[in-house]
């Protein structure tokens, strides 16, 4: 008589998940210390098929409001989703989805939610006889919505699609992996707005005729091609100089002063070019955060022809007013 089929000892089904978890961790570690560049949307999708049992699944990410949403990978077998798309009369993947109340209101906080069928999740965004065929076509069975979540945010959703009779394996896994995403989509956000703010600051810096420095501990880390033209050092050359040396001797205890201070009220002083030539200024500065660390940006504008123009010293508030322009504006409010 042949041997009964051993089932799983409780020490190999633990060391299967132990072996799962580390998995689920080297993936996931991975994905968050990759580079924008390197983002694989389809990679996430295929380690929450291998985590969940899932036979297919769509990985959305929401808009910065969490209610629209854009399905950004689809993952299963190839041949099937593209029947799919067939049924549907449109790519699934990239398609901005309008906010569906009726959705929203069945997934509310749960972390995970089930659905009985694809119908049952899609209401009214997909026909109902379309929902039908794909069903029957397919073999599907139960639908999982896995919510990805940061700080009380709704990032993003894995939907995960069963074949009929199977059903969602390793939760405390997926529910896992769906926070280490969460954790990689907001640093993509982050990213993605800080290489926004660069592409601004340095757009608008190089259209304003006012020198910007930014600088860090009285130390010079950049400035705009008005601050080379003004001054005639390049951006080599100021990088790591101390902002002081645009200054004339006389003036530089109080410009550092102001700088490590933190001081934001416009002040005037003597501007000392590489060529030795100096000239009168109106500096104007405050902290701001760029590129992931706290600086201080600094407005620094010519004054010579105002005062040659011999303003009264008794209206410094209107003078001020007129130096700084809404290109300055952008830096330091």
């Amino acid at each position: 008589m042949p041997n009964a089929q051993k089932l799983p000892t409780e020490d190999v089904i633990l060391d299967e998940k132990n072996d799962m978890l580390k998995r689920v961790l080297l993936k996931s570690t991975e994905l968050i210390e990759a580079t924008i560049d390197g983002v694989n949307f389809e990679k996430i999708a295929d380690i929450i098929i291998e985590i969940s049992g899932a036979r297919y699944v769509a990985f959305n990410i929401f808009d910065e409001d969490s209610l629209d949403f854009t399905t950004v990978a689809l993952a299963g077998l190839p041949d099937k989703l593209k029947k799919a798309t067939m049924y549907l009369g449109f790519d699934v993947v990239n398609k901005k989805w309008k906010h569906d109340p009726v959705r929203a209101k069945k997934i509310g906080d749960n972390v995970i939610t089930p659905f009985n069928s694809l119908h049952e999740l899609t209401g009214t965004v997909i026909s109902e006889s379309i929902s039908s065929i794909i069903e029957k076509t397919f073999n599907l069975g139960l639908v999982f919505v896995v919510q990805i979540i940061k700080n009380n945010k709704s990032l993003g959703d894995f939907t995960l699609i069963f074949s009929r009779g199977e059903t969602i394996i390793n939760n405390d896994l997926v529910t896992l992996f769906a926070n280490q995403i969460g954790l990689y989509i907001e640093r993509l956000r982050t990213a993605e707005a800080l290489e926004e703010s660069k592409e601004k600051y340095r757009g608008l810096s190089e259209a304003t005729f006012e020198a910007i420095f930014l600088s860090e501990k009285g130390i010079c880390i950049e400035q705009n091609l008005s601050a080379e033209k003004m001054f005639g050092y390049t951006s080599a050359e100021a990088l790591g100089r101390y902002g002081t040396d645009w200054i004339v001797p006389e003036d530089r205890d109080l410009v550092m002063q102001k700088m490590l201070s933190n001081a934001q009220e416009p002040y005037e002083a003597k501007a000392l070019r590489k060529d030795g030539r100096t000239f009168p200024c109106m500096l104007h500065g405050k902290m701001m955060f760029y590129k992931g660390r706290d600086v201080r940006v600094t407005s620094l504008r010519d004054i010579s022809e105002q005062k040659k123009q011999k303003t009264p010293p008794n209206k410094p508030a209107k003078t001020t007013k007129h130096f700084l322009t809404p290109l300055t504006n952008f830096f330091l409010c």
